[in-house]
């Protein structure tokens, strides 16, 4: 766990109140299957600065991959071996962790985790 800050507050009436800003700070790890296919940059910062999208290395030819929530909801498809953090309809998803698999003609081939942070 890192420490980001700490702060103190007064609210005049002579109560102090002190607080930290605490969080457990770890990039999420792509799961890599016999070590081939993953996603960079991971995770990825969406604020205007490029890359803004996520790229996929070592697919095999005609493969196809599905982004999904952590509740497993379907957000985006894409076979170009790229995702730019938007669903289906356009909209850059929420920060968060998802969930990416690889398909080639119906079979799963690989599974992983990517972050967005806003």
């Amino acid at each position: 766990m890192k420490q980001l800050s700490s702060y103190t507050y007064n609210n005049g009436q002579e109560r102090v109140r002190k607080f930290q800003v605490v969080a457990v700070l770890s990039p999420a790890e792509t799961q890599v299957v016999n070590g081939q296919i993953y996603a960079w940059p991971n995770p990825l910062t969406v604020n205007g600065i490029p890359p803004e999208e996520f790229t996929f290395a070592n697919l095999s030819p005609n493969s196809v991959i599905k982004i999904y929530t952590l509740a497993g909801e379907l957000v985006a498809t894409t076979d170009n071996g790229k995702w730019n953090a938007k669903n289906d309809d356009g909209k850059v998803v929420a920060s968060g962790v998802y969930f990416f698999v690889v398909e080639r003609e119906g079979s799963v081939r690989k599974t992983g985790k990517l972050a967005v942070i806003k």
